[in-house]
């Protein structure tokens, strides 16, 4: 249970996050074209890399939970999101260090 509630607070940080970065940044109104410069290059290919692991745990989660047993779920289940926010905040992270100028 410690471990749920501690991805659930780490969720909650990140999404914090990922609304400062958001309010710093214009409006995204275009189709976004992916590495602006290099430091915003290297986020998205961070993204890319939690993107794969994500559909690799939610195969996971679908495939080993039946099977072990569910006293791996609750944990699972608060992984997940936390996988998916942590994509997002290197999305969020890249269009700020573009908007900055950041290479």
């Amino acid at each position: 249970m410690r471990q749920r509630n501690a991805f659930l607070r780490r969720t909650a940080n990140l999404e914090r996050c990922i609304d400062t970065l958001a309010s710093q940044t214009p409006p995204q109104t275009d189709f976004v074209l992916y590495g602006g410069g290099e430091f915003s290059a290297r986020l998205d290919m961070a993204r890319a890399v939690v993107r794969r692991a994500e559909g690799h745990l939610a195969f996971v989660t679908v495939q080993c939970v039946p099977v072990k047993g569910e006293a791996n779920a609750p944990v699972l289940q608060a992984v997940l999101p936390y996988i998916n926010r942590l994509s997002d905040y290197f999305f969020a992270l890249a269009r700020y260090a573009d908007a900055q100028g950041i290479n």
